[in-house]
């Protein structure tokens, strides 16, 4: 099977936004997340990988912070 970074991300950010909108409406906890590719032609350190996805979850930590319930 054939496994697509693209839809993996489509996925993610579906199913958190479900849970999401859920919990911010009634006061819950919130989910960020982040993810990276493995990109073999400029990644030499997996930590390369980490510090993008890293990135991508203080991204969307500060997005979830500005959406008012």
């Amino acid at each position: 099977m054939w496994f697509s970074f693209a839809g993996a991300i489509t996925l993610q950010e579906t199913s958190l936004w479900s849970v999401n909108s859920v919990s911010k409406t009634n006061g819950g906890v919130v989910l960020a997340s982040g993810m990276a590719e493995y990109l073999p032609e400029s990644d030499s350190l997996v930590s390369e990988i980490f510090e993008r996805a890293d990135k991508e979850m203080y991204d969307d930590k500060a997005r979830l912070k500005s959406i008012k319930a």
